[in-house]
């Protein structure tokens, strides 16, 4: 090999200074290496020929290193003019050169690491783990989302999924830190329900805290439907709601045929102040006597 890059019609640079060596100056008007690489596999048997084949047999090192020292390019540059992937990394197994190896190859698909420590890595199985880092997609363009997930039409499954092993009443699933605007909207354009929540804990299931003292509500419900504003169910069905003009709807569990007896406290006036409507578990509407304090 060395004999043939020796007498090799070489421009002047790059020159070979020691075996298997190859060094250019600053000056250069050249690349080290440039390969002209038009075969499409037509003249090979199995239709595979390449530009550079590299076979890293086993127990073999790196087969390809690259050290960057600049800080003025990247290291590794790939122009891409057709619509053929940029890069392909396929696990797979080759039973002539690896007899020893795996069915299917479960190496990671990209490693990081910082300082020779793991930080992050793709797994075989599709799966992004972090090691001790929080793994951040930052977008700074104004006016497109920093991170957009899409399912096409016709999909079932969930667009967004978030499996939290710690069981521990510490910590949250999701954590949303708003500076300004609208901290979590969600728009139903479609059959079914905005938002479901189901919880198996002995802990509140919605927990609803306002820290400011402004006149702004916990809660704040717009109906323009014809169904409840707010529905509330136990075991035994509806416990009480709101319906969407304001009137309150209890279950039988909160009416009564009979009274206890008399207390102490002083007898009403003889006429209300106004009475207020309410639903009652028949349906039909009554008033119920109001009085000013």
């Amino acid at each position: 090999m060395e004999g043939a890059l020796k007498n090799a019609k070489w421009n002047a640079l790059p020159t070979l200074t020691a075996p298997n060596v190859f060094e250019d100056t600053q000056g250069s008007r050249q690349s080290v290496i440039d390969i002209e690489h038009n075969s499409n596999g037509s003249g090979s048997s199995n239709g595979q020929t390449y530009g550079l084949d590299i076979h890293n047999n086993p127990d073999a090192k790196a087969a390809l290193v690259v050290h960057q020292y600049s800080a003025d390019d990247p290291a590794v540059w790939l122009d891409n003019t057709d619509n053929a992937p940029m890069v392909r990394i396929n696990n797979t197994h080759n039973s002539v050169r690896n007899p020893d190896g795996p069915a299917t190859s479960e190496g990671d698909f990209l490693e990081l690491k910082t300082e020779g420590v793991t930080k992050l890595r793709l797994r075989y199985d599709y799966v992004w783990e972090s090691a001790g880092i929080t793994p951040t997609y930052f977008g700074s363009v104004n006016g497109s989302a920093a991170l957009k997930a899409v399912t096409p039409d016709g999909n079932d499954s969930d667009t967004f999924q978030v499996e939290r092993a710690n069981q521990k009443n510490a910590g949250s699933a999701i954590n949303v830190e708003n500076a300004g605007g609208i901290g979590f909207r969600l728009n139903q354009s479609g059959e079914g329900t905005a938002v479901d929540v189901s919880s198996d804990s002995e802990n509140d299931v919605v927990k609803v805290k306002k820290n400011s003292q402004g006149i702004g509500h916990c809660i704040s419900v717009e109906n323009l439907g014809q169904g409840y504003s707010y529905l509330a169910e136990g075991q035994n069905g509806l416990v009480w709601a709101v319906n969407n003009s304001g009137l309150m709807r209890f279950s039988n569990l909160a009416e009564s045929q009979s009274v206890g007896t008399a207390g102490s406290a002083e007898p009403l006036p003889a006429t209300p102040a106004t009475y207020i409507k309410i639903i009652g578990s028949d349906g039909n509407v009554y008033h119920l006597p109001a009085f000013k304090s």
